[in-house]
């Protein structure tokens, strides 16, 4: 499960760097998985990214929200929410670099958030 769990990830990566959108279909076959092991409070691991979306419209995209909610009820709450804080602190980083010798308006502020995700779910899954 957690092989098929990695793919699905790694193709939201994947979709997300080319065409900036996670599909819904990744999402729900995430969930699909999590019918097995089903744990209803991850649900509320996904809640910081909609209050972001909520506050900031431009910020955080639905696709990041409903991959975090399916692999909240895939993981549980607290494995996903420490995913989510590797992710963020691993897309922060990354964002310091891309910065560190440039002007900061050569760098983009919109960033996928998809790969850094991948990484930090991944991480808790086999580690």
């Amino acid at each position: 499960m957690d092989i098929l769990f990695a793919m699905l990830l790694l193709i939201a990566t994947y979709t997300d760097l080319k065409k900036r959108e996670i599909p819904d279909k990744l999402s729900i076959a995430i969930v699909v998985l999590a019918l097995f092991d089903f744990h209803p409070l991850g649900l509320l691991s996904a809640l910081p990214f909609f209050i972001a979306a909520t506050l900031n419209p431009e910020g955080i995209g639905g696709g990041d929200i409903k991959l975090t909610a399916a692999v909240g009820l895939y993981l549980g709450f607290s494995k996903t929410l420490v995913g989510v804080v590797l992710a963020l602190s691993l897309s922060i980083i990354t964002y310091w670099v891309l910065c560190v010798g440039k002007q900061k308006q050569e760098v983009s502020k919109a960033m996928p958030l998809a790969p850094f995700l991948t990484i930090g779910f991944l991480a808790v899954t086999f580690i």
